[in-house]
């Protein structure tokens, strides 16, 4: 991502060099930021004092082009805030979103801060199509359902179902729950597709899904293991809901 389309190679290489002085001394705020952030393993790339243009941006994550900036106190000075706007309408016109925490923000609410991160890194649904493979009453069909609220264009694929690959290469949600072994090839995804694997099937010596993890996985922009994957937030549900049984009682 050397965008160079903005500014002289010679100004980029200088940004460069300030750029990695920065990453070496971050401010307290930006330290904060980055081990937050890292300690989420939120499944997507980041770059710290990353040159876009004429800019060192704090943060950005590049397959969804948003950028977080991190602002000290100077950025509360009229002079400061005029330049802050000017080069976010810059970004904005090369297709990044910015978000924007202050110091105190980061230091004083920083769970707050991640969390609207977070919310931003979250896929958009609406309008997409979901594929659900496999129709059981307590996954595939429950599953559809739940993707139509999101206002998904849903397929449901099951045991009768001819071409599987023709379906499943056009989902950007690809849910599978079948317990056939490693039924999902590479090839029967979409290039950053989001694939959930339900299934959990026991070989001779380890358990797997019913997706080919170790090739899906350099396809798809995220992906459950098997296991410890869908796994978990199962049991954290039922552990949920039988709270919530019990203070009904």
């Amino acid at each position: 991502m050397r965008d160079y389309k903005t500014a002289s190679p010679d100004r980029y290489h200088l940004l460069k060099d300030f750029a990695r002085e920065n990453r070496k001394n971050p401010t307290l705020a930006e330290q904060v930021m980055w081990e937050h952030i890292r300690a989420r393993q939120t499944g997507r790339k980041v770059f710290r004092q990353y040159v876009i243009g004429d800019y060192i941006v704090d943060f950005l994550f590049p397959e969804i082009n948003l950028v977080v900036e991190v602002d000290g106190a100077y950025h509360s000075e009229r002079e400061q805030i005029e330049d802050d706007e000017r080069r976010e309408r810059d970004l904005n016109k090369m297709n990044y979103n910015v978000i924007r925490f202050s110091n105190e923000e980061i230091l004083y609410d920083i769970e707050k801060v991640i969390e609207r991160i977070l919310k931003e890194l979250e896929p958009e649904l609406k309008g997409k199509n979901a594929v659900v493979v496999g129709r059981s009453q307590i996954v595939g069909k429950p599953m559809a359902a739940l993707l139509l609220n999101e206002n998904m264009t849903v397929t449901i694929c099951h045991s009768a179902t001819t071409n599987l690959p023709e379906h499943t290469r056009m989902a950007d949600v690809l849910v599978v729950a079948t317990g056939i072994p490693h039924l999902i090839k590479d090839n029967m995804v979409k290039e950053g597709a989001i694939v959930i694997d339900v299934g959990i099937n026991r070989l001779e010596d380890r358990l797997c899904g019913d997706v080919d993890f170790e090739n899906v996985s350099k396809k798809a922009s995220y992906i459950t293991p098997v296991p410890g994957g869908v796994g978990p937030l199962t049991i954290a549900m039922l552990l949920t809901n039988t709270l919530l049984a019990y203070k009904r009682k």
